[in-house]
């Protein structure tokens, strides 16, 4: 095979894996996507014909579907259309059985009524969410989701809409409020907080940055780690203040709750820096013994980003101890990551672990230092079960010394050699999908050599057939 052939072929088969990638699934039907974007298309054209088709989604057969058509519906309050048609059918869907669809009629219909002034639609809803009803007790009553609770959470949407500044009381007042179902299916808010996220996004218009991080920083004590829609996007804001944050970050570490401190943990990790790196790193190294397995994970990430020396010993008793194998993976891919001579001993016995992650990551650190102790456990991870160790694998490869060697196990992985044979087809599918990404970055002259073995392999099976 000649180089250009080689290089066809290597694009034929990465337009496989892009096809094969379209299949990735979501968490709601093709049809239920179709739908939103036709909602999204309506509200955003703020027509006639807009309204038209969603009061014509109103009467889908999915509640799903009927439940966003009202909300693209409450975001035209607003405009100045005739909603005559839809305010008739969410009249016929007050009574329905989904709590969550006879929930947000309701709201819509005062949302939508134009005959009353903006501020008694704006009473009417805060009203909606002072009610008590499924707001305190166990977890049980929270996951009743009654109606009173899902028409405490489409208020909040309303007032969203209306975005007064009045209505803050009545939206922080609702902060701990779960809105009904902690699996609530329709897009997972209502473990998020919803009404601080409203909140926020209220208070926040016009305040300087200094007054707006603090309010950040205390909402972080009001999102469960990490499901929280609403923390998220608070750490992504004191994540982009840097270093102005870490004063408000640091005190939380010490907290003795333990949303406020993961979250703080989680975001000092991703900001990084001299003075967040310091008192971050003192409190993972005890964190990363903890009998809680969320603050362990958020332990050993903060050690595995931020890694100094002094991380070492806690790392490398992580890697040969740890009866959890991510954990040791993680270890492992710090400790690689240091580059120390000292670090040699572990690597070379986390060739051994049973996890082939830990394997990867050790291998691979062992190439980047020169060593070949790894090669074999190298070459052999390219065709590992899981994306992460393939990834490690390749990346690893590129510092194998022996380049021959490595082409070789890319063409055999490609023709499917011996040890692939006794792959399951997908696997050797996406095996193969991962090596000719990986070939596609190499420049012309780099896959020379790799069209001169492949040439040679083709002679010698002539030659044997004769």
């Amino acid at each position: 095979m000649g180089l250009k052939g080689l290089w066809m072929s290597l694009m034929v088969t990465a337009i496989h894996a892009r096809v094969a990638l379209a299949h990735y699934p979501f968490p709601c039907s093709e049809e239920e996507k179709g739908k939103a974007a036709q909602i999204e298309k309506a509200v955003a054209a703020r027509s006639a014909e807009g309204v038209a088709a969603l009061a014509q989604l109103l009467g889908d057969a999915n509640a799903r579907v009927q439940t966003a058509a009202a909300l693209g519906l409450m975001r035209l309050s607003g405009a100045s259309l005739s909603l005559d048609a839809p305010i008739q059918a969410l009249r016929g869907l007050k009574e329905a059985k989904a709590p969550f669809l006879a929930a947000v009629a309701e709201v819509a219909l005062t949302m939508l009524d134009k005959g009353t002034p903006v501020e008694e639609r704006r009473a009417q809803l805060v009203k909606l969410t002072q009610s008590q009803e499924g707001r305190d007790g166990e977890m049980s009553t929270r996951r009743a989701g009654t109606r009173t609770a899902w028409l405490r959470r489409m208020a909040v949407e309303g007032l969203r809409e209306l975005g007064d500044r009045s209505v803050l009381a009545a939206l922080e007042d609702l902060r701990d409020d779960y809105f009904g179902e902690m699996d609530d299916t329709f897009d997972m808010r209502s473990v998020a907080v919803v009404a601080f996220e409203v909140w926020w996004g209220l208070r926040s218009a016009g305040l300087r940055e200094d007054e707006r991080l603090p309010v950040l920083v205390a909402a972080l004590s009001q999102g469960e780690p990490f499901s929280s829609r609403w923390c998220h996007a608070a750490c992504r804001v004191l994540e982009a203040a840097g270093e102005k944050a870490v004063p408000l970050l640091i005190p939380l570490l010490a907290s003795k709750d333990r949303r406020p401190k993961l979250w703080a943990m989680r975001t000092l990790t991703h900001i990084g820096g001299k003075e967040a790196t310091g008192p971050l790193l003192d409190v993972a190294l005890k964190d990363v013994e903890s009998e809680d397995s969320v603050i362990r994970s958020v332990a050993l990430n903060a050690l595995v980003w931020h890694l100094e020396k002094r991380c070492l010993p806690t790392l490398t008793r992580l890697a040969t101890q740890s009866q959890d194998a991510h954990v040791r993976s993680q270890a492992i891919w710090a400790i690689a990551r240091l580059g120390d001579e000292s670090c040699v001993p572990v690597l070379k016995s986390a060739l051994a672990d049973p996890h082939e992650l830990t394997r990867a990551h050790a291998a691979a650190g062992l190439a980047r230092m020169g060593k070949s102790d790894g090669d074999d456990a190298l070459l052999a991870c390219l065709a590992g079960e899981w994306p992460a160790t393939r990834a490690a694998a390749l990346e690893g490869a590129r510092h194998i010394k022996d380049q021959t060697r490595v082409r070789q196990r890319f063409l055999e992985v490609l023709r499917g050699g011996p040890e692939e044979g006794k792959l399951e087809r997908d696997r050797l599918e996406r095996v193969r999908n991962d090596v000719v990404r990986e070939l596609l970055s190499w420049d012309k002259e780099k896959l020379r050599p790799l069209a001169r073995i492949s040439h040679q392999q083709a002679q010698l099976r002539r030659s044997d057939r004769v």
